[in-house]
């Protein structure tokens, strides 16, 4: 049985607070001023060597000094923290990792010569969904004496004039996880950034009515001011009805991404439909994406081609564009990254290096997270009229907020401490009065379903999963029910034991389960949902293979059903899809399965979440499983994930009232399409 170690919210109305805070993105970020308060500790940081920071309340600081254009890499170790990078004088440039960033690496550029300050601040180190230990947290024990410190290290600084890269530009399989906040989808071609791309061939026209103009204007001696203005007053990416053929052009990401022929083979043998064909009757749009100015280029992290597309450049303007076709109900995030460093390293730091300039596009309103502190911890969204609403995402008021509690399991089967957050219904819903429970130490009431989910530094604050929980059950669309929200330690914990891992998913079963029944939390299999998205979707449909007594529904969104063992995003596998067979191995299990992908998640060679998580579906329904099953227009991405998670609830717990509703084909299945059970 695990031993809790600790929790670190004293009392549940101390954690209602701070999670209807987080869950509703509305908390108040620290701001740029008070990023950098003064530290007691100003040690100077030497590279390659690391620095030893004592942990404590309030903040500590190391200082480097730079010159404009310097491409810099370090980390971070320790307890939960954030860390800011400010001037000399304490005003802010830029956060390079919160309280919840799961990697605690950083990669940055310069924006000037003279001294930095990084400012290690531990103030949100308990906030909901943080990634590391709270070591003055209430019941600390004493191995947190021995964690009491944060580790500082500068890698690398690369001059400015150094970022040229000696390598040609090559493809490599490359997937960002939804971890590093699902920065991109699956995988892409690694290019040399140094090299500016104008438009594909000199003969052609960009696809955009809008820029066709302006490259007309453009070769009558015009210029580009009244074209960014207007663009500033609209906003962006430009969407436009698509233009009708006049002359064959270059290939584009039409052709390239959405409409390849039903009878292409790509070496990996996985036969590709192309996500047009498969959605025939979905309407199309043209949507271009713009930069105004940079000196060696521009690349688009998370676009419709689930890559990191350089932009165009209209001529010697300065103008950078990518146009998609794109379907009319696309919902994504995305950054524009000027001035990516060419890098001399391998494939995946080179193409990593984006991460160093990515932030919101200045030109779009509209983004995610909405209380970022800089433009670098945000992205921009696009958002298209006929995106499924996503109706249960923001807290009401009126509806009564459950509690979570972060507790520390110390599991024997993982070897480590675990984190795991535990939330409650609110002892009164609507519809769904509280039932009592024998044997239960909390005031909270009982529960008739529960959720377990992975990656709780996403699925607490991306994806405000209380607060979805609060508003399904207040609407009578779910039963009572509560949740466990499992963090991981860091990002390689995460790496090596969401893939199918029998240790983690013993874990769950053996210990994690136990540990809740022990508190009075109804743990039947046929109510109980393991939940995740990405390497979180893949654990959840193991668990359920190997341990159907505990886990009777799962739910994937965008599941890596491409991984095999030995397998990752950078060394993809030989023969893609080890589950999968599994499954069409194993006996058939008392199972139902929510399955979902983005349309935008077809990736290159075997690194395919779209494609991967249709043969997923086929193999299942060919076993006789039920299996609810959904696509959308988009990619790997948690602005997707916060809305349909309620989805998949719905299809798999949902009252007789979501089924009704699902069937009906009115705005609850306008908000949740879906095919399958649920979804007839």
């Amino acid at each position: 049985m695990p031993v809790v170690i600790a929790a670190a919210f004293p009392t549940a109305q101390a954690a209602t607070s701070a999670m209807s805070a987080m869950s509703a993105m509305a908390a108040t970020p620290r701001s740029a001023s008070a990023a950098a308060p003064a530290a007691v500790t100003e040690a100077e940081l030497t590279v390659g060597k690391p620095l030893t920071l004592p942990w404590r309340p309030g903040s500590v600081a190391a200082r480097l000094r730079l010159q404009a254009g310097d491409f810099v890499q370090g980390s971070l170790a320790g307890p939960a923290a954030t860390l800011d990078l400010t001037d000399d004088n304490g005003k802010h440039v830029r956060r390079l990792l919160g309280s919840n960033t799961l990697s605690r690496g950083f990669l940055f550029v310069a924006p000037g010569g003279g001294w930095y300050r990084f400012v290690v601040d531990t103030r949100d180190a308990d906030r909901p969904g943080s990634v590391g230990r709270v070591p003055s947290a209430p019941g600390a024990d004493a191995k947190d004496a021995a964690v009491a410190t944060q580790t500082l290290r500068i890698d690398r600084v690369v001059p400015r004039a150094a970022q040229q890269s000696s390598q040609p530009p090559t493809e490599s399989s490359a997937q960002s996880s939804a971890q590093s906040s699902a920065q991109s989808s699956a995988q892409a071609h690694t290019r040399s950034p140094a090299r500016s791309l104008t438009q594909p061939s000199a003969a052609s026209a960009p696809d955009s009515p809008r820029l066709r103009q302006l490259a007309a204007e453009l070769a009558r001696g015009g210029d580009t001011a009244a074209f960014w203005q207007r663009v500033a007053r609209e906003g962006t990416p430009l969407i436009e009805p698509l233009p009708e053929p006049s002359e064959p052009s270059e290939p584009s990401e039409l052709s390239e991404r959405f409409e390849r022929s039903d009878g292409d083979q790509p070496p990996d043998g996985h036969r590709r439909r192309s996500a047009a064909a498969a959605h025939p009757q979905t309407p199309m749009v043209l949507a271009t994406f713009l930069w105004r100015g940079a000196e060696r280029g521009v690349r688009l992290l998370g676009s419709p081609a689930g890559d990191h597309d350089d932009l165009y450049r209209l001529g010697n303007s300065d103008v950078w564009y990518r146009s998609y076709r794109i379907p009319a109900s696309t919902r994504l995030s995305y950054q524009l990254a000027p001035d990516v460093p060419a890098l001399d390293a391998e494939p995946m730091q080179r193409r990593r290096a984006i991460l160093a300039t990515a932030q919101r596009d200045p030109l779009n309103r509209r983004a995610f997270p909405a209380d970022g502190i800089d433009v670098f911890q945000q992205k921009s969204v696009l958002e298209l009229p006929a995106a499924p609403p996503q109706p249960w995402i923001a807290r009401r008021a009126g509806v009564p907020a459950g509690t979570v509690t972060r507790h520390r399991i110390e599991s024997r089967l993982l070897g480590e401490t675990r984190e795991v957050y535990l939330y409650r219904p609110a002892p009164a819903q609507a519809g769904h009065p509280a039932p009592a429970r024998p044997g239960s130490d909390e005031a909270s009431g009982g529960n008739d379903a529960l959720l377990v989910v992975f990656d709780a530094h996403a699925y607490l604050t991306l994806v405000p999963t209380p607060t979805i929980l609060d508003n399904l059950m207040h609407d009578g669309l779910l039963p009572r029910t509560a949740a466990l929200i499992v963090a991981n330690p860091d990002a390689q914990a995460r790496a090596t034991q969401l893939p199918p891992n029998p240790a983690f998913a013993d874990f769950l079963a053996q210990e994690l389960l136990p540990w809740a029944q022990s508190r009075g939390v109804k743990t039947d299999s046929a109510s109980t949902v393991v939940a995740g998205s990405s390497y979180g979707g893949i654990a959840a449909a193991y668990a359920g293979l190997r341990h159907p007594e505990r886990f009777g529904l799962v739910l994937s969104q965008s599941g890596s059903y491409w991984w095999a063992p030995g397998a990752s995003p950078a060394a993809p596998p030989a023969q893609p899809g080890w589950l999968i067979r599994e499954y069409a191995a194993a006996p058939k299990l008392p199972l139902r399965f929510y399955l979902e992908a983005g349309r935008f998640e077809q990736g290159r060679g075997a690194v395919d979440i779209f494609h991967t998580t249709r043969e997923m579906r086929d193999v299942l329904r060919a076993k006789g499983y039920p299996v609810a099953h959904a696509e959308f227009a988009s990619g790997h991405d948690y602005l997707q994930w916060r809305g349909t998670l309620a989805c998949g609830l719905l299809a798999l717990i949902g009252t007789e009232k979501a089924r009704d509703g699902l069937r009906a084909g009115g705005a609850l299945a306008g908000a949740c399409p879906m095919e399958g059970e649920s979804g007839e």
